[in-house]
């Protein structure tokens, strides 16, 4: 007979009607149905990438939006928006997100700075290489967050040509109501 934390004694089995089978049921399948719940996150994934040869970009002292990508793919339906006119990932939903961007600069010597924004602002996941830039991290956003990469120079004006490049997030975790 199966011991349910001594509840019952392995001489005498509970019937299927007992109150305290009843109790001990709805106790023990609540807590699996909680944990499950807890541990399930329905997937958000949008990226921005680069198919074809860019065009060239003029890049200052000042942030400007990475505006190389020319390609929304793939997306998980209605859970996240690329958008390759606004050069931006907007997040349908909040939550947890992995954020990635890199890139293979055709740029030569120059001394490029690239910064992950959200909503305009930049962000610490921040990228300082001359040929292959790459930034990542772990960021909390609500519904309607857009992030997008931006670049920069130390000084003067230089000219950007990325060759390859992308841009993804990926929810990672729900923030889930009543928590």
């Amino acid at each position: 007979m199966v011991d349910f934390n001594n509840r019952f004694s392995a001489m005498t089995p509970p019937t299927t009607d007992s109150p305290e089978m009843d109790r001990f049921l709805r106790e023990e399948f609540g807590r699996i149905a909680a944990a499950l719940t807890d541990a399930v996150s329905c997937p958000a994934f949008g990226s921005l990438e680069i198919a074809a040869t860019p065009a060239s970009q003029s890049i200052t002292t000042a942030y400007q939006l990475v505006t190389a990508w020319d390609t929304a793919a793939p997306v998980l339906p209605e859970r996240t928006t690329p958008s390759v006119a606004n050069s931006a990932i907007v997040a349908d939903e909040a939550g947890v997100y992995y954020l990635e961007a890199h890139c293979i600069l055709a740029t030569g010597s120059n001394h490029f700075i690239f910064a992950v924004h959200i909503n305009g602002v930049a962000t610490n996941f921040v990228a300082s290489h001359d040929a292959a830039p790459h930034v990542s991290g772990l960021v909390n956003l609500s519904a309607g967050d857009s992030v997008d990469l931006r670049v920069k120079v130390d000084s003067g004006t230089h000219t950007l040509q990325v060759e390859y490049g992308g841009f993804s997030a990926l929810r990672v975790s729900e923030v889930r109501k009543g928590l």
